[in-house]
């Protein structure tokens, strides 16, 4: 293989891989697979609903991807669901 030969990177690479290592800075998860698959996850999910916007370079549709982002992680955490049930039991409410 000639060392000269260079790859083109595809359009939209960088962005992209700029946000993923941004928010995987940002949340610092101990999975960073799972965290990325789940960036990955959102991402697809706010391209559907926005066919025609640019996610990762328009600030506000980024804005809501990181906003649900940051909620789908957050409520992904088996921590967080056994310290609601903890709280909802000494409160004296039930829980499943």
């Amino acid at each position: 293989m000639d060392v000269h030969l260079r790859y083109k990177v595809p359009e939209g690479l960088r962005p992209l891989l700029e946000a993923l290592a941004r928010e995987t800075l940002r949340s610092q998860p101990k999975d960073v697979v799972r965290f990325a698959q789940l960036f990955f996850d959102e991402l697809q999910h706010h391209r559907k609903s926005n066919p025609n916007t640019d996610i990762i370079c328009d600030p506000v549709a980024y804005e809501m991807f990181r906003t649900d982002l940051q909620r789908r992680e957050r409520c992904a955490s088996p921590l967080d669901d056994a310290a609601t049930k903890i709280q909802a039991a000494f409160r004296g409410h039930c829980v499943s």
